[in-house]
């Protein structure tokens, strides 16, 4: 364990020093040694604030979160890693502004020995942990054991949060309008075209336009004389609209995948908003295509690719 102390006078109160260096991405403004560092958590500075952090000196960026916080007295922070930190800050006032005092306390983090194969009673091999055996040593998650399933994007990229989630989740709930519409009507229509009657209407089932065998109806797929059954393009039409739906879907969970599979459950829609003449669906698109690009700009901005993390050493026993 290594504490390093140290204070200076700034000439300032402390209610406008605290205020702006217990935010640290104010840090890039005065110390040349920093490379970058993002603020990962929602709202305003306080208890519980996390960044995520990467020095020149430092082999990858580390998360550092405020674990003290007493407005204008003072805060601390800790990161981990290799080198454990924990930075504690007091700020007293003075005659000539705020003396600020701070304690920096670095510990070093033991390596963790990688598993040795084993025999078992049976004799198959088996990966056996030497470091999770010993008393009072605290379990390290393995990549892959996470709490909770990273259901907002890939492992390699950070966390989609505040109003750029938002932005994307609106672009899935406004993407899943139609199908959820339209395919809501289509499956009670085919189960009544299946038994021999005709199109289940919003205001009605009309029995004497569309039967089973004939073209769809007075829209753009009768004129062009296509020759397909009513059930057949209304069992099409659900699936184009089970795309889309499955891609606004992705969206509201901010998986990425949503932004392929909406457009292409648009595309394959097209064909029905066209055919079966829905004024509808076009205007919605219309709302809808600039929103999803606006959505996956600002995914992209936002989601920043991660360092990647060292392999780690081999070491022989």
């Amino acid at each position: 364990m290594t504490v390093i102390s140290n204070s200076v006078e700034i000439r300032c109160t402390p209610e406008e020093a605290f205020d702006y260096l217990s935010d640290h991405r104010s840090e890039l403004e005065w110390n040349p040694g920093i490379e970058s560092i993002d603020k990962l958590t929602d709202g305003p500075i306080g208890l519980g604030t996390r960044y995520l952090a990467k020095w020149m000196s430092a082999p990858k960026a580390v998360e550092v979160e405020t674990i003290a916080y007493d407005r204008p007295h003072g805060w601390t922070v800790h990161n981990g890693g290799p080198v454990e930190v924990t930075v504690a800050i007091r700020l007293q006032p003075t005659a000539e502004g705020t003396r600020l005092s701070s304690d920096f306390d670095a510990r070093l983090v033991p390596a963790r020995l990688p598993p040795v194969p084993r025999q078992d009673p049976q004799g198959r091999s088996s990966q056996h942990d030497l470091h999770q055996d010993r008393p009072g040593t605290p379990r390290v998650r393995r990549p892959g054991q996470l709490a909770m399933r990273r259901l907002t994007t890939r492992p390699d990229r950070a966390p989609v949060t505040g109003p750029a989630a938002w932005l994307v989740r609106f672009a899935g709930l406004n993407g899943i309008i139609c199908p959820l519409g339209f395919g809501a009507f289509t499956i009670p229509s085919i189960l009544s075209v299946a038994r021999g009657s005709g199109i289940v209407y919003v205001w009605g089932t009309q029995y004497s336009d569309h039967v089973l065998g004939q073209p769809y109806g007075i829209a753009p797929l009768e004129q062009t004389g296509t020759r397909a059954t009513v059930l057949l393009l209304m069992v099409a039409f659900l699936a184009a609209c089970l795309v889309q739906l499955v891609g606004g879907i992705l969206l509201i969970c901010l998986r990425p995948s949503g932004f392929v599979v909406m457009p292409a459950g648009m595309l394959l829609s097209a064909i029905f908003w066209w055919g079966f003449d829905l004024p509808f669906a076009w205007i919605n698109a219309t709302i809808e295509l600039p929103l999803l690009a606006a959505a996956w700009l600002v995914y992209r901005r936002t989601s920043r690719k991660l360092p990647a993390a060292a392999p780690p050493e081999r070491v022989e026993l």
